[in-house]
């Protein structure tokens, strides 16, 4: 049996441009009908996203990021790609959280 790649590229693009482009572990992003895990080898898809928390874990650090609605791809190679209208970065998970609410409008829970 193949041995599955432990991490797969992981991109995260606003209209102003990328915010994040590394080698990531795991993702977690909040979908349209709750928040979606994602490991490395996971089938292709797209999803679309909600107001919410994008965790990324790589390199033994966790990233949150506030993010509004848009979509995930996860492409044919593998990789991750989130395109969003808009995201920002949060030293923390509560401190993300705390960015998200300045969003305002409908925030979905994990």
């Amino acid at each position: 049996m193949a041995e599955v790649a432990r991490q797969f590229h992981c991109r995260l693009i606003t209209p102003e441009g990328k915010l994040f482009d590394e080698g990531v572990d795991r993702v977690t992003a909040p979908a349209l009908r709750g928040y979606l895990g994602i490991l490395a080898g996971h089938a292709g898809m797209v999803a679309i996203l909600q107001k919410g928390i994008l965790s990324i874990k790589g390199g033994g650090v966790e990233r949150h990021f506030a993010v509004d609605s848009g979509s995930l791809e996860v492409t044919p190679t593998h990789d991750v790609i989130v395109l969003t209208d808009r995201a920002v970065k949060g030293e923390t998970e509560d401190d993300a959280r705390q960015k998200l609410a300045e969003f305002g409008g409908t925030i979905i829970k994990k």
